[in-house]
């Protein structure tokens, strides 16, 4: 294979969601509001992520970033080792109705950049391996900040958010049930793939694609769960209600195990055998049993000046969050995302 084809590549992959093709419902990022001050990097790194959202069904939520954006109330900034977005109301209690603000951390964005730049480099040299590589870390990247943001976007509508279960409780349920939902979407549409016998053109290349981001999504949503029983954890932290996730870790074991088994099912199907895995693929709502309704409410702990509530997300994991207020070990191989 030459470079050229390779570099190809690379240009599909900044313009498709975890490989696949952006969704024509995704909107075109606002050049207005605070996104006039973005630079190239910043821009196409939300875009891609209202693209992401749109690929998980949310097309509501990419359509409220780009009003907000326009609205400037989304940033770019520094939120803190493993922390991928923030929401603060800039006047803590004296704050209107609204006017919550949110930050986008710059050194999730640096590991989606760097992600690029590895890829063309690995083309111009022509190296697949490497193109592969840089092209995965970038659907880990862009699938967390957007789960993220499913998190945080639960802040964004309380009333001067903190990080005590009143407004966490809410967000941490709502971005579990998410990450169920997508999990499930994704072995949906692996299921069918795979009762067509993987027939139609471009299936092959599909039902890889998807499989590597159920890989993702499962790691990310294993991480998440996990992060919270930390001794550093919000759960140990009292930031969320223990009893309203108390199932939360088996009901997280029990999708894990089945995801596995579905996929190692998917795999050797897709190289003997094409009739579909044992495991049903869209079988439940996704949502967790433990988890409390979704409601609309998250936040950080009270601040004097200002209300805050973030995300964090550890590099070196796909999708989920590091144990709060835990650093990431190695911030250049970001792939979690913690909620806090």
């Amino acid at each position: 294979m030459t470079a050229w084809p390779l570099r190809l590549l690379v240009l599909a992959a900044a313009l498709t969601v975890g490989g696949r093709a952006a969704t024509a419902a995704a909107p075109s990022l606002t050049t207005s509001g605070s996104a006039a001050g973005f630079t190239q990097d910043q821009r196409d790194y939300l875009q891609a992520t209202m693209n992401t959202l749109s690929s998980m069904g949310r097309d509501d939520l990419a359509n409220r970033i780009n009003e907000d954006v326009k609205g400037g109330r989304v940033l770019f900034g520094d939120c803190g080792a493993g922390t991928l977005a923030t929401v603060n109301a800039p006047w803590g209690y004296l704050s209107r109705a609204h006017s919550n603000v949110l930050t986008i951390d710059n050194g999730g964005l640096r590991q989606w950049v760097n992600s690029r730049k590895l890829m063309d480099k690995a083309a111009k040299k022509n190296r697949p391996d490497l193109v592969d590589k840089g092209r995965k870390n970038m659907r880990d990247a862009i699938n967390s900040i957007a789960l993220t943001l499913t998190h945080e976007y639960i802040h964004m509508d309380q009333y001067a958010p903190q990080q005590i279960p009143k407004y966490e409780d809410p967000a941490y349920t709502h971005g579990i049930s998410e990450m169920r939902r997508v999990i499930r979407d994704r072995m949906g549409r692996i299921q069918e793939i795979l009762d067509r016998n993987a027939d139609q053109p471009g299936d092959a290349d599909r039902l890889s694609d998807l499989l590597e981001d159920l890989e993702t999504l499962r790691d990310i949503y294993s991480v998440s769960v996990e992060s919270m029983h930390g001794d550093k954890g919000v759960i140990k932290q009292g930031q969320v209600t223990a009893t309203t996730f108390s199932s939360a870790r088996s009901d997280k074991d029990k999708m894990v195990n089945e995801v596995n088994g579905f996929i190692n099912t998917a795999r050797n199907s897709q190289q003997h055998d094409p009739s579909p895995p044992a495991t049903g693929g869209a079988t439940d709502s996704g949502n967790t049993p433990t988890q409390a309704t979704s409601g609309d409410t998250g936040t950080k702990p009270p601040v004097q000046a200002q209300a805050t509530t973030s995300s964090s997300l550890p590099p070196g994991v796909p999708l989920l969050p590091p144990p709060a207020g835990q650093a990431p070990k190695d911030g250049s191989d970001a792939k979690l995302t913690e909620f806090k």
